[in-house]
């Protein structure tokens, strides 16, 4: 009875995908069909914050050296341990220019470890980045996210004591500072999130696209060469409330500055060709009164994203690409030279197996 019942299983379950699959298609096509039908209707109620930047007027800028940061991580549970890797990654405009971080230790396992080595990692890219010479200076992730992994690392390292919160710990310093002032005070850099969460137009277009994210809508709403002016994040001025910055382990003088400085990075959407999505670029209040720099950065991202099936700008891909690799280049080095050391046949196997399946 159990042979037959496994047997069957896959059958069942094809079946059932079949059916549901042939319901839920139906259901896709008329959802693509309203928002296609909607691109009017929202690009009207946003029409006085979209422009549109001609390729004549970037074609006339010089071509602006690029370059690109990012970071990746593995915490991989271990029968003995936590193997925790963190790299940082810097790429282009030249070989010079490129540049990397590594970190990677084993230490006792704990649920804190992920957000403490976000944070390690976000602090490589934050260094990075600081160091980087180049025009435009491209980071993968928001400039708020990158600066909130290392709050949340911080706070998690907290009365915890292993080599991976020493590691963190050590960023607590002048030098540290100084990175992070360096990118909130200049419009070389320009963080691009790859994904978004909420929509700051939502009280601006229909209803029914209040809850799908700004990235999407705007990927509807912009034509080639289209751009949304700046947003400031907004707060209630009779509320009283003020932006907090995460803590970065600051002094309380340092802290106001770096308060003042992220609250006022700016966003906007911008849409290079028709076969790209909307890209989110944040940069810094600046950018707002600095054409020159903000069309360098706009020409950096449509010059970069030529290519149909590429969907970021081509050093952020790479810098992905490299960063991912390295990470997950650590683990089978580290199992290697484990089991090497081991003669207990019955360890070996429990150690070659690994902690989960």
């Amino acid at each position: 009875m159990t042979a037959d019942i496994t047997k069957n299983i896959p059958a069942e379950i094809t079946k059932r995908l079949l059916e549901h699959g042939s319901r839920v298609a139906m259901r896709s096509a008329s959802l693509a069909a309203e928002f296609s039908n909607s691109r009017d209707e929202i690009r009207e109620s946003l029409d006085d914050v979209i422009g549109a930047v001609p390729d004549h007027v970037l074609d006339s800028l010089p071509a602006p050296s690029v370059a690109a940061v990012d970071g990746a991580l593995i915490c991989d549970s271990k029968s003995i341990g936590d193997l925790c890797s963190a790299v940082g990654v810097r790429v282009g405009p030249d070989e010079g220019q490129s540049d990397s971080d590594v970190w990677m230790d084993l230490v006792s396992r704990s649920v804190t470890n992920r957000d403490i080595l976000g944070g390690v990692m976000s602090s490589m890219e934050i260094r990075l980045a600081a160091e980087s010479k180049a025009d435009v200076v491209l980071i993968d992730g928001s400039m708020l996210s990158t600066m909130l992994n290392v709050a949340k690392g911080l706070a998690a390292s907290r009365g915890v004591s292993n080599e991976l919160s020493a590691r963190l710990g050590a960023i607590a310093s002048p030098d540290f500072f100084a990175q992070v002032m360096t990118i909130l005070s200049s419009a070389r850099y320009v963080a691009m999130p790859k994904y978004t969460t909420t929509n700051e137009f939502a009280d601006r277009i229909p209803e029914k696209f209040g809850s799908t994210d700004a990235r999407t809508i705007m990927t509807l709403a912009l034509r080639p060469g289209e751009i949304t002016y700046f947003s400031v994040r907004e707060r209630d001025q009779n509320s009283g409330d003020k932006f907090k910055a995460p803590y970065l382990g600051f002094n309380k003088e340092n802290q106001a500055e770096f308060t003042s400085a992220l609250e006022g990075v700016v966003s906007c959407y911008y849409r290079p060709h028709a076969w790209t999505p909307a890209f989110r670029l944040d940069m810094i209040a600046d950018a707002l009164h600095d054409d020159e720099a903000l069309l360098r950065a706009l020409k950096a991202v449509r010059d970069s994203t030529t290519v149909s099936g590429m969907r970021e700008p081509v050093p952020l891909y790479l810098v992905d690409l490299f960063a991912k690799s390295i990470s997950e280049g650590t683990a089978p080095v580290v199992d290697m030279a484990v089991l090497s050391e081991i003669s207990d046949p019955e360890v070996k196997l429990l150690l070659a197996m690994g902690y989960r399946t």
